[in-house]
């Protein structure tokens, strides 16, 4: 089907406790959720957020950085919010 690039992907546990988390923090960056889910890798916290945004689980906004660059926030969906067990503000 053309232009439906949604993929299913199979949730681990990081992935359960970075929904919770997102539950009561609202918005993270990449870094904080490095922290809360336990990625040690840059490059695996990217590939994973990425994955989690694609498959409508999280919503990806960009802000503007001090130094004139942009930087990833994420939130959670309604379907993100469902997964995680709680309501959807």
């Amino acid at each position: 089907m053309a232009g439906n690039k949604r993929k299913g992907i199979v949730l681990q546990d990081r992935d359960r406790r970075l929904l919770r988390e997102l539950t009561i923090m609202q918005v993270l960056d990449r870094e904080q959720a490095q922290v809360v889910a336990g990625f040690r890798s840059i490059t695996r916290a990217n590939t994973r957020l990425l994955a989690l945004t694609r498959t409508g689980l999280l919503k990806r906004f960009y802000l503007a950085t001090v130094n004139g660059g942009k930087k990833a926030v994420y939130s959670l969906t309604k379907q993100g919010t469902e997964l995680a067990g709680t309501e959807h503000a």
